[in-house]
């Protein structure tokens, strides 16, 4: 992120991030908590490891992290992180999925770079399964009410799916990621 793109965003977040010093001390700066919640999601590190690179306590950083997502998603949720909403929507994330993945029918990689949800705010001990089942996502995806595609709509018939790893359960429209290439090349053989 270049440096005037980093302060035109921090200018728009500092508003809802932003903290009142205190007799007791000074507040932390909306510049900071924005360096250590792009830095936990650049490296993700521990917020334990992240105390050394922001001089912020871990206790705070937990606070600190999930408040400043929060904003992240408030601010930019209607232009940039948009749910879709209807079949045509669901198949244009699928074909741009499918053009960089050659995976057609698809929605995204859940636990993954290229997925369109976010859910801020659980615990860390909580399994990805555990978290992902507590979504309105999941709960639209295991009642049939995301609006997705017929497969009489999708190539070749198939259903509208995400793939996800095996830490999720799977579903109608839910597949596994499968564990070997599937294309190993001539050495696999």
């Amino acid at each position: 992120m270049t440096d005037p793109v980093f302060h035109r965003f921090l200018a728009l977040l500092t508003p809802y991030i932003s903290r009142q010093d205190t007799c007791m001390r000074q507040a932390i700066t909306p510049e900071q908590r924005l360096v250590a919640t792009l830095r936990y999601l650049a490296t993700g590190k521990s917020l334990q490891d992240l105390k050394f690179s922001t001089g912020i306590s871990p206790q705070a950083l937990g606070i600190i992290i999930p408040e400043t997502y929060s904003a992240i998603i408030q601010i930019l949720q209607k232009e940039y992180i948009k749910f879709p909403s209807n079949p045509q929507e669901w198949q244009t994330v699928a074909s741009h999925f499918a053009q960089r993945w050659d995976f057609a029918n698809c929605g995204g990689a859940i636990d993954g770079k290229h997925f369109l949800y976010v859910d801020v705010g659980k615990n860390g001990w909580m399994s990805d399964g555990g978290v992902i089942a507590q979504t309105e996502f999941y709960r639209r995806l295991q009642n049939g009410s995301l609006d997705l595609s017929p497969p009489e709509d999708n190539v070749e018939g198939l259903p509208f799916v995400f793939v996800a790893d095996e830490a999720f359960v799977l579903g109608d429209h839910l597949a596994a990621i499968p564990d070997e290439d599937p294309h190993p090349g001539p050495e696999g053989f």
